[in-house]
Protein backbone atom coordinates (compact mmCIF):
# COMPACT_ATOMS: atom_id res chain seq x y z
CA UNK A 1 0.00 0.00 0.00
CA UNK A 2 1.03 3.67 0.02
CA UNK A 3 1.69 4.91 2.76
CA UNK A 4 1.83 8.15 4.70
CA UNK A 5 2.88 8.54 8.35
CA UNK A 6 1.14 10.89 10.69
CA UNK A 7 2.59 11.75 13.90
CA UNK A 8 -0.05 12.38 16.67
CA UNK A 9 0.17 14.47 19.60
CA UNK A 10 2.85 16.34 18.51
CA UNK A 11 1.38 19.61 20.75
CA UNK A 12 3.06 17.94 23.36
CA UNK A 13 6.82 17.14 22.13
CA UNK A 14 9.59 19.29 23.89
CA UNK A 15 12.56 18.69 21.38
CA UNK A 16 10.76 18.39 18.18
CA UNK A 17 13.65 18.47 15.77
CA UNK A 18 15.40 15.67 17.70
CA UNK A 19 12.14 13.64 18.08
CA UNK A 20 11.81 14.23 14.32
CA UNK A 21 14.89 13.27 13.60
CA UNK A 22 14.68 9.79 15.68
CA UNK A 23 11.30 8.97 14.14
CA UNK A 24 13.27 9.56 10.51
CA UNK A 25 15.69 7.73 11.41
CA UNK A 26 13.56 4.66 12.54
CA UNK A 27 11.36 4.42 9.41
CA UNK A 28 15.03 4.58 6.86
CA UNK A 29 16.10 1.16 8.78
CA UNK A 30 12.97 -0.10 9.61
CA UNK A 31 10.96 0.44 6.32
CA UNK A 32 14.25 0.07 4.24
CA UNK A 33 12.10 -1.06 0.86
CA UNK A 34 9.50 2.14 0.89
CA UNK A 35 11.76 4.49 0.75
CA UNK A 36 10.73 8.80 1.22
CA UNK A 37 8.09 7.88 3.06
CA UNK A 38 5.78 11.72 3.83
CA UNK A 39 5.63 12.44 7.56
CA UNK A 40 3.27 14.64 8.61
CA UNK A 41 3.02 16.07 12.37
CA UNK A 42 -0.54 16.81 13.49
CA UNK A 43 -1.99 17.17 16.50
CA UNK A 44 -5.51 15.47 17.02
CA UNK A 45 -6.76 17.75 19.95
CA UNK A 46 -6.35 20.97 18.35
CA UNK A 47 -6.37 19.74 14.78
CA UNK A 48 -3.21 21.46 13.60
CA UNK A 49 -1.78 20.38 10.46
CA UNK A 50 -4.75 17.86 9.07
CA UNK A 51 -5.06 19.94 6.28
CA UNK A 52 -1.34 19.02 5.60
CA UNK A 53 -1.96 15.36 6.36
CA UNK A 54 -4.82 15.66 3.66
CA UNK A 55 -2.30 16.97 0.66
CA UNK A 56 0.37 14.61 1.40
CA UNK A 57 -1.95 12.18 1.33
CA UNK A 58 -3.69 13.23 -2.04
CA UNK A 59 -0.38 13.46 -3.65
CA UNK A 60 0.82 10.09 -2.36
CA UNK A 61 -2.56 8.51 -3.66
CA UNK A 62 -1.49 10.47 -6.83
CA UNK A 63 1.69 8.93 -6.71
CA UNK A 64 -0.11 5.70 -6.61
CA UNK A 65 -1.57 5.63 -9.55
CA UNK A 66 1.01 7.06 -11.61
CA UNK A 67 1.46 5.41 -14.81
CA UNK A 68 5.19 5.70 -16.87
CA UNK A 69 5.16 5.44 -20.16
CA UNK A 70 7.29 2.99 -21.70
CA UNK A 71 9.76 4.92 -23.67
CA UNK A 72 11.44 6.85 -20.96
CA UNK A 73 11.32 3.44 -19.07
CA UNK A 74 13.35 1.87 -21.67
CA UNK A 75 15.70 5.20 -21.85
CA UNK A 76 16.48 4.77 -18.24
CA UNK A 77 16.93 1.46 -18.31
CA UNK A 78 19.95 1.64 -20.82
CA UNK A 79 21.26 4.38 -18.90
CA UNK A 80 21.02 2.49 -15.96
CA UNK A 81 22.86 -1.10 -16.81
CA UNK A 82 25.42 1.12 -18.61
CA UNK A 83 26.13 2.88 -15.46
CA UNK A 84 26.02 -0.84 -13.53
CA UNK A 85 25.68 -3.77 -16.00
CA UNK A 86 24.21 -6.62 -14.59
CA UNK A 87 26.38 -9.41 -13.66
CA UNK A 88 27.02 -12.74 -14.94
CA UNK A 89 24.35 -15.81 -14.64
CA UNK A 90 25.60 -18.78 -12.78
CA UNK A 91 26.48 -20.02 -16.77
CA UNK A 92 28.92 -17.30 -16.91
CA UNK A 93 26.97 -15.36 -19.11
CA UNK A 94 26.32 -11.89 -18.98
CA UNK A 95 22.56 -10.97 -18.00
CA UNK A 96 20.75 -8.92 -20.81
CA UNK A 97 17.77 -6.72 -19.89
CA UNK A 98 16.11 -6.27 -22.89
CA UNK A 99 13.64 -3.71 -22.57
CA UNK A 100 10.59 -2.88 -19.91
CA UNK A 101 7.10 -1.72 -19.16
CA UNK A 102 4.78 -0.65 -16.95
CA UNK A 103 2.04 -3.37 -16.74
CA UNK A 104 -0.14 -1.91 -13.52
CA UNK A 105 -1.02 0.99 -11.30
CA UNK A 106 -1.45 0.72 -7.73
CA UNK A 107 0.59 -0.39 -6.81
CA UNK A 108 3.43 0.35 -9.65
CA UNK A 109 4.12 -2.40 -11.31
CA UNK A 110 7.01 -2.99 -13.73
CA UNK A 111 7.75 -5.95 -16.55
CA UNK A 112 11.47 -6.22 -17.53
CA UNK A 113 12.06 -8.80 -20.40
CA UNK A 114 15.80 -10.55 -20.18
CA UNK A 115 17.67 -13.18 -20.62
CA UNK A 116 18.33 -15.42 -17.76
CA UNK A 117 15.85 -14.07 -15.93
CA UNK A 118 15.45 -15.85 -12.81
CA UNK A 119 19.62 -15.24 -12.30
CA UNK A 120 19.41 -11.27 -11.48
CA UNK A 121 20.19 -11.18 -7.82
CA UNK A 122 18.20 -9.49 -5.62
CA UNK A 123 20.43 -6.66 -5.00
CA UNK A 124 20.48 -5.88 -8.72
CA UNK A 125 16.56 -6.17 -8.72
CA UNK A 126 17.01 -3.26 -5.57
CA UNK A 127 19.76 -1.16 -8.05
CA UNK A 128 16.31 -0.71 -10.42
CA UNK A 129 14.00 -0.47 -7.98
CA UNK A 130 15.82 2.46 -6.37
CA UNK A 131 16.46 4.01 -9.40
CA UNK A 132 12.99 3.99 -10.87
CA UNK A 133 11.80 5.53 -7.42
CA UNK A 134 14.43 8.36 -8.14
CA UNK A 135 13.79 9.14 -11.34
CA UNK A 136 10.40 9.00 -12.54
CA UNK A 137 9.45 10.19 -8.31
CA UNK A 138 7.49 7.21 -6.82
CA UNK A 139 7.93 7.97 -3.19
CA UNK A 140 6.46 6.21 -0.42
CA UNK A 141 4.72 3.39 -2.51
CA UNK A 142 6.29 0.10 -3.33
CA UNK A 143 7.24 -0.78 -6.32
CA UNK A 144 7.30 -4.63 -8.10
CA UNK A 145 9.36 -5.17 -10.87
CA UNK A 146 8.96 -8.80 -12.76
CA UNK A 147 11.40 -10.34 -14.78
CA UNK A 148 10.43 -12.84 -18.19
CA UNK A 149 12.15 -14.24 -20.56
CA UNK A 150 11.21 -13.19 -24.37
CA UNK A 151 9.36 -15.73 -26.11
CA UNK A 152 11.12 -17.58 -28.31
CA UNK A 153 9.58 -17.85 -31.82
CA UNK A 154 11.00 -20.74 -33.21
CA UNK A 155 9.61 -23.11 -30.14
CA UNK A 156 6.30 -24.24 -31.45
CA UNK A 157 5.93 -25.82 -28.25
CA UNK A 158 5.57 -29.69 -29.43
CA UNK A 159 9.14 -31.45 -28.30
Amino acid sequence: RALVIAINKWDIVQDKRQALETLEERLRDSMSQVKNIPTVTISGLTGRRVDTLMEAVFTVHETWNTHVPTSPLNRWLASATAAHPPPLSLHKQRIKLRYMTQVKTRPPTFVIFSTRAGDLPETYMRYLVNGIRDNFGLDGVPIRIHLRKPKNPYDVGGS
